[in-house]
């Protein structure tokens, strides 16, 4: 998270969805006053052999 010049250092725990991560980044902007954030996405994927 980032204030005006320089990095706030708060760090949110993993959300369980974009939801959750837009509630997160609303009330630490609610509370700071903080507009910028970056977001970090990791998922899984599955991947089936095709018959032969």
């Amino acid at each position: 998270m980032s204030g005006d010049k320089k990095e706030c250092g708060a760090k949110s725990k993993v959300l369980g969805g974009e939801q959750a991560v837009a509630d997160w980044m609303a009330e630490h902007t609610k509370e700071t006053g903080h507009e910028r954030y970056q977001r970090t996405f990791q998922d899984y994927a599955l991947v089936k052999k095709a018959e032969q």
